[in-house]
């Protein structure tokens, strides 16, 4: 929160975050973009404009999404005491010429037959009217070899309580205990 104290003391100072965007998808509604801070100065010393992102992933569909999304994983070698990594699923307007489509997953179809994922680098601004971004250019060509990532950790269901599960069922199955004394 120091750079809103940085710009509450000199508001007429520009003052250029650094940010990554996030984008909560709740199905049957439309995805909501945030952007979470992770640095900030008075100069622009990044090599990206304002406005624009760097944004590297595998491009396909998810279930969630009828536009296709960019998958953003944690790479192999990352780090992090609680190991809860989750994919961040961008939305992307972007149409290529060069053959490239998006993957989509179909369970009818046998593996082997499947289309290829590819991992894309690109430059991207944000299209806030259609709450997604918008693809400005390559950073370097689609590849089908994927880098290697640590895989997303899934949500734990809760356990459905069964009529064993019951505290009164237990406490009919555990020991007896005489308490009159």
């Amino acid at each position: 929160i120091a750079w809103v104290k940085q710009l509450e003391t000199t508001p007429d100072t520009p003052l250029f975050l650094r940010v990554y965007p996030k984008c909560q998808i709740i199905p049957s509604q439309e995805p909501e973009i945030r952007f979470q801070v992770v640095a900030w100065g008075v100069e622009n010393r990044w090599e990206e404009q304002s406005g624009e992102f760097l944004i590297k992933g595998v491009w396909q569909f998810v279930p969630q999404l009828r536009t296709p999304c960019i998958s953003v994983y944690r790479n192999w070698d990352a780090t992090d005491p609680t190991e809860k990594f989750k994919a961040a699923h961008l939305p992307v307007l972007m149409r290529r010429s060069d053959g490239v489509n998006p993957f989509r997953f179909n369970p009818k179809i046998p593996s082997e037959q499947l289309p290829k994922r590819y991992f894309v680098e690109g430059k991207f601004r944000l299209i806030p009217s259609k709450n997604c971004f918008g693809w400005v250019e390559d950073l370097s060509a689609p590849s089908s070899s994927l880098p290697r990532y640590k895989k997303p950790v899934k949500a734990m269901q809760k356990e459905r309580s069964s009529p064993t599960n019951t505290p009164r069922r237990r406490q009919a199955q555990g020991t007896s205990l005489d308490i009159s004394s």
